[in-house]
C-alpha cells in the first residue's frame, strides 16, 4: 500500500486554459505466485487499485493480470 502527493512543476492544458496540478492518492498491489511441480514454470496473478484524487481529474482504476514465467 502506498499513499502519494505529486506537484506538477509544469502547468498543464485542461482543454481550455494551463491550470496548475496537484494529485494525492493511494495505491494497493498484490501478487501471488505459483511454483509449478514442473520446476522452471511459475505462474503468478497481479490485482492493483489505485485511487487519485487531482485537480486536473479524478482516477479510479483496478487492473488483474495473469502470467506465467519460465526458466531455463
Amino acid at each position: 500500500m502506498a499513499y502519494r502527493i505529486d506537484e506538477y512543476l509544469d502547468k498543464v492544458n485542461d482543454g481550455s486554459k494551463l491550470v496548475s496540478r496537484k494529485d494525492k492518492g493511494f495505491a494497493v498491489r498484490l501478487r501471488a505466485d505459483y511454483q509449478m511441480p514442473f520446476e522452471p514454470l511459475k505462474l503468478f496473478v497481479n490485482l492493483s487499485h489505485e485511487n487519485i484524487d487531482s485537480t486536473f481529474g479524478n482516477f479510479d482504476r483496478t487492473l488483474a493480470g495473469l502470467g506465467a514465467q519460465l526458466v531455463f
